[in-house]
């Protein structure tokens, strides 16, 4: 038979509240907003299940949302009018290649070297025998780069950083 879970509860004056540690260690407590015990006791077992079931913020940051929070982190700098216009033609082909929701602690190097090749024949289609394509796309990835590495300094509610990896170890040599 399988082992009943225990709510952890406690009083403050008639309500009931609960507490628990997440998979991280850290306390959370909660009212569970009952005067009565029975139903404090399933409250705080939804309220549980809830919190550490919910994904951590970094896995709600998509590609969109780097470039956009690194294009307005470059704005507040007050980097130049045409820089940001550079940095926005550059974001778009990334956008489209790699997809605008794809969370950015899914990127692995397959996804960048996939960009690379099908951005490459994109560009030649469009410029037949142009020798700048591989430095077209490095100039996107350079800002994909700018923007992770950006990401890696913020830091979401629950205080872990958004982008948790080394930016470095998705991008091919050279």
């Amino acid at each position: 038979m399988p082992r009943q879970r225990k709510a952890n509860l406690f009083r403050r004056g008639s309500t009931w509240w609960c507490w628990f540690k997440d998979h991280r260690g850290k306390k959370h407590r909660r009212s569970t907003h009952q005067k009565d015990r029975t139903l404090a006791r399933a409250a705080a077992l939804r309220i549980e299940e809830e919190v550490l079931l919910a994904p951590p913020d970094y896995a709600l940051v998509t590609i969109e949302d780097a470039l956009a929070r690194y294009l307005a982190k470059c704005e507040r700098a007050g980097r130049a009018e045409s820089t940001l216009s550079y940095y926005l033609n550059k974001s778009r082909p990334l956008i489209a290649g790699l997809g605008a929701q794809t969370p950015i602690h899914k990127l692995k190097l397959s996804d960048i070297e996939n960009y690379i090749d099908l951005r490459e024949v994109e560009i030649l289609e469009r410029r037949q025998h142009s020798d700048r394509a591989l430095a077209t796309i490095g100039k996107e990835l350079g800002l994909l780069r700018s923007a992770l590495k950006y990401m890696s300094k913020q830091r979401g509610d629950d205080g872990q950083k958004l982008y948790p990896f080394d930016p470095a170890e998705i991008f091919p040599e050279g």
